[in-house]
């Protein structure tokens, strides 16, 4: 079994800042829920997925909690990003 050519993406920043839309915009399609104020809406890491059909290159985006989170702690905030290891385990590209 082949493995598929990929590149791992970890969008990262600060509440509001627009990271939903960045990885929405770089998969092609709404994949992340935001808004368009300074409330927190992604409140764990998401993992959407995209491949390029004329080079057979997987995309994957992961989405984060924003740094100065609206609803989650400081601790919450390090502790979810952190499970992005488990979603992209051959690493950021």
């Amino acid at each position: 079994l082949k493995a598929v050519p990929h590149k791992n993406i970890l969008v990262l920043g600060k509440t509001g800042s627009g990271k939903s839309y960045v990885g929405n915009l770089l998969l092609g399609r709404s994949a992340f829920s935001f808004s368009d104020d300074f409330e927190s809406v992604t409140h764990s890491c998401q993992l959407e997925i995209a491949s390029d059909p004329q080079t057979g290159v997987e995309l994957r985006v992961i989405d984060t909690c924003g740094f100065l989170d609206t609803s989650l702690s400081p601790a919450q905030v390090k502790a979810s990003i952190s499970t992005f290891a488990t979603l992209a385990p051959t690493g950021i590209h």
